[in-house]
């Protein structure tokens, strides 16, 4: 790999002569739209391979004014503030209300409820033992996360890939190669032998959510759709063509020989168990709600070889089919493996009366998945690969992640459940992110920014990350999970610092660079 100086890097952006014509990207001059105006920048870049740069940005450095404090909620109402203080003063602790960065009608969405300065995390640590002994469940917070102004520091990495250029191909990868099934980043890069890499897309995290692994939202390998569409969602396009798809939508039909057809509800996960919702039938919302877990007493759910493990097990009504489509065997529960390059079908409450008597006869059957961006037919086939993610972060070149979102940020009620803390913790604060966006010239962009490690970086919010991918020049741009998911790989090195305690986490897929090295 060849190391370019941060003098050549600032020629570059200046649009030197010295640029080579085919390189259409350029890092922009100007500085990064993270934290506080005016912060220093060190910038780096090298070249990864022909038509590969990958381009390392330190922003800003850690200010007096950021410190520790201890939080036990979120109050989104005067009444809930008040009660959450008199916990902390029943503790012995003097309680502050520190409000949220976000504002609704030209009110603060809410207050954090905290309590202390400290300079370290250990030395808020008695005032954390006096609330856990009281039976609370307080939380560390960093307050240069809050989403205000902050000096940082911010460690941003971007993968910028040429398609004219790089001979190789960007795919999507399933973690151990399975629907069901979970690794890291690093571990699929060295796999697969990749270039380099970044995590994917959000996936169920453990079985509360349904089959742990399974991507929360619509999954395409090599053309094959592994996992269907929260509907309403955006999703990256890679392989023979870069691009972000917005309010994508998958419709599954399953068809009998004899001339039944039924809907089914999903492909390779849990009946019942919904992760992000947003499909009809789904309670408490059938539109799409963040990290919330649905659930439809009354499903179809339909199971290929890509599934990769035990089917689930329970009441039900099973039918398993051949390649061919003949009906090997349907029972009244649930379980088992899926044949070799047949499938399965489970289905649960009403919807298991309604496969008894469609395969009752014996009847071969066959699906088929239509999937769709924004009302029009999405073409797949050998070499296309979608990755699920959202929200959207920069449309037609300008940031739009400005505020809630009709693809499930919203910080409405839902149900007797107020929204508004997670909404000011998951979109608002600053955190780990990964994201994608396309230029309009083609170019494919990556971008990681490390989070949650205040000495090292504080991360971003979710408008940062949106005005960020539209100033390095995104056209269209999308979020991927983040958090302790985010992590970018090259030459099988781990870049950046995860921030999970435990290191890397585990991930649904990943994004990997393949090709000649």
């Amino acid at each position: 790999m060849s190391k370019i100086s941060t003098s050549l890097l600032l020629a570059f952006s200046l649009g030197a002569a010295i640029v080579p014509q085919a390189w259409a990207w350029t890092l922009p001059e100007a500085e990064l739209p993270l934290g506080s105006a005016g912060l220093q920048e060190e910038r780096s870049t090298e070249d990864v391979v022909p038509g590969v740069q990958h381009v390392h940005i330190l922003r800003g450095g850690t200010a007096e004014s950021q410190f520790w404090t201890i939080e036990i909620g979120f109050a989104a109402t005067d009444a809930a503030a008040q009660n959450l203080e008199e916990k902390l003063v029943a503790a012995g602790l003097e309680p502050r209300r520190d409000p949220s960065t976000f504002s609704l009608d030209g009110k603060p969405l809410g207050h954090m409820i905290r309590s202390g300065q400290f300079a370290t995390a250990a030395e808020a640590a008695d005032g954390m033992a006096a609330l856990v002994a009281a039976g609370l469940k307080p939380a560390l917070r960093f307050t240069g996360e809050d989403g205000g102004a902050a000096q940082g520091p911010f460690v941003v990495d971007i993968l910028a890939i040429d398609p004219s250029r790089f001979e190789g191909s960007v795919q999507a990868a399933l973690a151990a190669d399975a629907v069901a099934g979970r690794e890291t980043t690093s571990s699929i890069a060295q796999r697969l032998d990749a270039i380099a890499a970044v995590n994917g897309g959000y996936f169920v995290v453990n079985e509360t959510g349904g089959t742990p692994g399974d991507p929360a939202g619509i999954s395409v390998i090599d053309g094959q759709v592994v996992s269907e569409a929260v509907n309403g969602r955006p999703a990256l396009r890679l392989g023979t063509q870069f691009g972000i798809l917005p309010d994508m939508r998958s419709d599954i039909a399953l068809s009998f020989a004899g001339g039944a057809t039924l809907t089914a509800d999903g492909l390779n996960r849990q009946p019942g168990l919904i992760t992000n919702c947003g499909n009809p039938g789904d309670t408490p919302l059938e539109t799409p709600a963040h990290d919330l877990t649905c659930t439809d007493a009354d499903e179809i759910v339909i199971f290929t070889p890509a599934f990769g493990a035990p089917l689930p097990s329970g009441p039900g009504f099973q039918a398993r089919f051949a390649a061919d489509g003949a009906l090997i065997a349907a029972t009244p529960a649930l379980g088992g493996p899926v044949p070799a390059e047949g499938f399965v079908v489970q289905t649960t409450g009403s919807q298991a009366e309604a496969l008894a008597e469609a395969a009752k006869s014996g009847a071969a059957a066959s699906f088929d998945i239509a999937v769709s961006s924004a009302g029009e037919t999405v073409s797949l086939g050998e070499g296309d690969y979608l990755v699920n993610g959202g929200p959207t972060l920069v449309a037609a070149g300008v940031a739009v992640a400005k505020g809630p979102t009709p693809e499930g940020w919203s910080p409405d009620m839902i149900g007797e459940t107020d929204r508004n803390s997670f909404f000011n913790g998951w979109f608002v604060r600053r955190n780990p992110r990964t994201a994608a966006g396309v230029t309009a010239d083609g170019w494919l962009l990556l971008v990681t920014v490390d989070g949650r490690r205040p000495e090292h970086s504080l991360g971003a919010s979710i408008p940062e990350m949106g005005a960020l991918l539209a100033a390095l020049g995104a056209k269209d741009a999308i979020n991927l999970d983040g958090g302790g998911s985010t992590a970018m790989v090259i030459g099988q090195k781990l870049i950046g610092v995860p921030s999970d305690a435990t290191g890397e986490r585990p991930d649904a897929d990943a994004i990997v660079l393949l090709g000649t090295k």
